[in-house]
């Protein structure tokens, strides 16, 4: 992964937060559909080199991650440590959406996506609860 690569795929650079040491890039990319903003996905460039000589691998590495809300509204944070392939991060992360167990981090307009989702699911419980 690179700089350069990320920027291609329509991430945006921003400065890394101050108190974070060895970070030197973080490139951010919102994931969104036509009900709202999903989640963001965030991704830290980090540089070791300033430990060379203490036996650290110095080369530049790469960190994903996304926070998550849950249905039942804590936070659940998902981390993909270096090596990772940029398409296998976004897939993986579209993957755990998928799941359907979190809600979206801002609906547009008058959307009530996740409303509409509770309803259908609590319509499905109750009609198999009747069939028992």
């Amino acid at each position: 992964m690179t700089n350069q690569e990320l920027l291609d795929a329509g991430y945006k650079r921003w400065d890394p937060p101050s108190y974070i040491e060895c970070c030197t890039d973080l490139f951010q990319k919102c994931v969104s559909d036509d009900y709202g903003k999903r989640y963001f996905i965030n991704i830290y460039r980090w540089d070791f080199s300033r430990y060379e000589r203490k036996g650290f691998e110095t080369a530049p590495r790469y960190e994903a991650e996304v926070q998550f809300t849950h249905k039942n509204g804590q936070t659940v944070d998902s981390t993909c440590y270096n090596g990772w392939e940029l398409k296998d991060i976004e897939k993986y992360y579209a993957d755990l959406w998928a799941l359907g167990w979190f809600k979206y981090y801002e609906q547009w307009g008058n959307t009530n996506h996740d409303k509409e989702e509770e309803e259908a699911e609590e319509k499905t419980s109750d009609a198999e609860q009747a069939s028992d």
